[in-house]
């Protein structure tokens, strides 16, 4: 995943952790951290898919 951020590509979080969080729904089981991070870690990829398209899908060096 860090190597998809650094490169400016979509994260798997489904994958990962969006199960856990239908998991935990499921069973009613309070997981604030885990949504916390699910939410800040779209947030980073948001800004560096952004950040890779204004320079052309580039990395940054």
């Amino acid at each position: 995943m860090l190597q998809d951020y650094q490169q400016g590509r979509a994260l798997e979080l489904a994958a990962i952790v969006e199960g856990v969080i239908e998991l935990a729904d499921r069973k009613r089981i309070p997981v604030p951290t885990i949504k916390s991070i699910l939410h800040l870690t779209r947030y980073f990829e948001d800004s560096a898919l952004r950040q890779s398209h204004a320079h052309g899908g580039k990395e940054n060096s």
